[in-house]
């Protein structure tokens, strides 16, 4: 089973049980993934696909220079392919380039920025649960393959990709008792994988059970008439918690016989009827939830649960109980987030739930709920972000995302159901945008969104005004501009002074990218003059346009007002809170005490940014790179030109990862030249380039470290 928890893009998952079993089918894989690039795992549904695949990977892990990139595929399974083919790589490309924490570039070209990632690394990619999209996925992996010589894939799939140089690993249920156990001790009885299996589930909910002459013979016959497929001996075991095992194989023998039939399609008979049987055995409110939360994209918290699946027949006050009943049954998956509960089900379990609500006609009404949740959730979040628990919303709408993107991309092939996928849109907090690289998803949802409704509203001047700051980010000034221009002149029409007062910023932004700095302050100063007479001004876009304010005064050569529009967003933000744009302005104010000569109070300040980084906003790559530059130049002005290069190594590692460079920074390329020479010349040639490669192979929390002098 794969019973997996947690870092389910990227990192590879925890296991949140035991692993049972499966040690000549680990030896084979890791032989086979030696010789062969890609190696894709076959079975039917609930056989351990997934977890023999992660458990592989974490053996290979230390043997591969640039590591291991877990990416699962199953949250796609449900999206239309609004965007064209069946065929098309690019939703497959986006989930890696996401887990990669690839940025897109300005045309939305995810397989080719993947490409680009991946062609000089030497690293395992795990692509799970690829059936959803398995034909986009075949064109992924041939570009890969052809491309991509360092990189090897480990797949799962019901189905193989059919593209040259795929090896096939077929999984096999597990081994199961011969019919004739009266002559076969306890303790070698207990030594059979689906046995063992069986017993290990059975202490989880039975502290004590143990394999005995009073109890062999019925377990022996449990995992016998389940074919020895783990998905259907969890479920099973879960009824142990309050029937003995006797009990348990008449049930079963009174249900079905999977002997009925031979092979694979015996096994999913099997497994289809273990799950009939485990969906029987739940209470009215158990199966009505079962079906409901086959809704979810991905993992989904309580609140998301009583917010998406309470009615009258499903009354809140009684949700925790169900859903204890679920977990208790094995239906649900329990992972800890913090001192948070979060679960998902596996995907055949949501599969069977799935077509559960189809059957009763739900699927539509459903669909309607978890769209609206969401859209109240990411309000929720932009009303709450500038506040002490800006982290909590960073990390929970990044867990969200896959549920975000099912809600929003099923509204857009609903008639009448774009401005859900605007509002979703618009809404979300722009850090959200940028620490995490979502620039080239949100003009997809944004663009799609818009040519479906009229162009008479402020929602939609706030989206063409909102595509046009995404184009600029990605550096796409001809559409940016455009964008505004639109979204200007139709704020102006329906007198919308919110979008008026966005509309200087982006334009503001255009300009100081296109290196026009007098303009671009003209312009940002303008806009929070306009943000200002608002009654309720957006606290986030005023730190956006203090930021903006200081990084041009900066490059305008006025320093002193960029050290006070820095100081203003830390004290606004001490007061406030938020963490990302109190640490953005403390680099910042790193930087300009650094080129006024004054290195000790450099380094305060980029120090004091980093630790919020750290504590508290893991996610902030980009704003860690960026520290870790900084960092380095302080470290060589001290001459300690070993750590310096270090640092650039390190920084550099971490650019890599999202798929950008220093030289994206024209306003601090010099100062990053300087520092590399100086370092490169003192240190010479190559040990330059040993202390740089020794900051490119630090881990992401032990370069922080470094940096922190820890």
């Amino acid at each position: 089973m794969d019973n997996i928890a947690g870092g389910r893009t990227g990192d590879l998952p925890a296991e949140s049980t035991s692993f049972v079993g499966r040690r000549r089918e680990v030896a084979r894989l890791r032989r086979l993934l030696a010789r062969c690039r890609l190696v894709t795992v076959t079975g039917v549904g609930g056989v351990g696909k997934t977890r023999l695949a992660v458990r592989v990977a974490a053996q290979l892990r230390a043997g591969m220079p640039d590591g291991v990139c877990f990416v699962d595929l199953s949250a796609l399974r449900d999206l239309p392919h609004w965007t064209g083919e069946v065929a098309d790589p690019q939703p497959a490309a986006r989930a890696v380039a996401s887990a990669l924490a690839i940025r897109e570039d300005s045309v939305g070209r995810p397989l080719r920025r993947v490409i680009d990632y991946l062609a000089r690394r030497r690293m395992l990619l795990v692509l799970d649960s690829c059936e959803p999209v398995l034909l986009g996925c075949a064109r992924l992996v041939q570009a890969l393959l052809t491309n991509c010589p360092g990189v090897r894939i480990l797949a799962t799939s019901r189905q193989l990709f059919e593209v040259s140089g795929e090896f096939a690993f077929a999984v096999d249920p597990l081994p199961v008792p011969d019919s004739d156990t009266l002559s076969v001790p306890s303790h070698e009885l207990a030594r059979c994988a689906s046995v063992a299996l069986l017993v290990a589930r059975a202490r989880a909910v039975r502290p004590g059970f143990e394999l005995g002459e009073e109890n062999r013979h019925a377990v022996a016959g449990i995992c016998r008439r389940l074919d020895g497929i783990p998905l259907a001996i969890e479920l099973v075991a879960a009824r142990l918690a309050t029937l003995d095992v006797r009990q348990v194989l008449d049930q079963l023998a009174d249900r079905f016989d999977p002997r009925d039939q031979a092979g694979a399609a015996g096994r999913h008979g099997t497994l289809r009827a273990c799950i009939d049987w485990s969906f029987g055995l739940c209470t009215e409110p158990e199966r009505r939830l079962w079906a409901r939360l086959s809704i979810f994209a991905d993992g989904f918290d309580l609140d998301a649960v009583e917010g998406v699946c309470a009615d009258d027949e499903l009354p809140r006050r009684d949700l925790l109980g169900v859903v204890a009943g679920l977990v208790g049954k094995s239906v649900l998956v329990t992972e800890r987030i913090g001192d948070r509960a979060r679960y998902r089900m596996l995907d055949t379990i949501r599969e069977y739930g799935y077509g559960k609500l189809g059957s009763a006609g739900a699927v539509a009404s459903l669909r309607r709920r978890h769209l609206d949740w969401y859209e109240q959730l990411v309000a929720r979040a932009r009303d709450d972000f500038i506040s002490p628990r800006q982290p909590y919303w960073l990390d929970r709408l990044g867990r969200e995302h896959p549920n975000l993107r099912a809600a929003v991309e099923h509204s857009l092939t609903e008639p009448g159901q774009a401005e859900a996928a605007l509002r979703i849109a618009v809404t979300m907090p722009w850090a959200q945008w940028v620490t995490r690289g979502l620039f080239g998803e949100g003009r997809r949802w944004l663009t799609v969104g818009l040519s479906g409704i009229e162009p008479a509203t402020g929602l939609h001047a706030r989206a063409l005004l909102l595509v046009g700051c995404l184009a600029a980010w990605q550096g796409d000034y001809e559409t940016a501009a455009r964008q505004v221009d639109q979204g200007e002149d139709l704020a102006r029409s329906v007198a919308d002074p919110g979008a008026l007062a966005f509309a200087p910023y982006v334009r503001g932004l255009v300009e100081a990218m296109r290196g026009e700095q007098r303009t671009a302050l003209r312009l940002l100063e303008q806009a929070l003059t306009r943000l200002s007479r608002l009654p309720h001004p957006d606290a986030e876009l005023r730190l956006r346009i203090l930021l903006a304010l200081g990084v041009n005064a900066a490059l305008g050569g006025d320093r002193a007002a960029a050290v006070s529009w820095y100081r203003e967003i830390v004290a606004f933000a001490e007061v406030r809170g938020g963490s990302y744009y109190r640490s953005t302005a403390l680099w910042a104010l790193g930087v300009e005490a650094f080129r006024r000569g004054s290195p000790g109070e450099a380094a305060a300040h980029v120090a004091a940014s980093l630790q919020i980084k750290q504590e508290r906003l893991p996610i902030d790559r980009y704003g860690t790179a960026l520290c870790l530059e900084t960092m380095a130049w302080i470290a060589a002005a001290a001459d300690r030109y070993e750590r310096a290069a270090v640092l650039l190594g390190a920084a550099d590692a971490v650019w890599d990862r999202i798929g950008t460079t220093i030289t994206a920074h024209g306003n601090l390329i010099g100062t990053h030249e300087a520092c590399r020479r100086a370092s490169q010349d003192l240190l010479g040639t190559d040990g330059y380039a040993t202390a740089f490669r020794r900051g490119r192979e630090l881990a992401y929390d032990k370069a922080i470290a470094y940096a922190l002098d820890r």
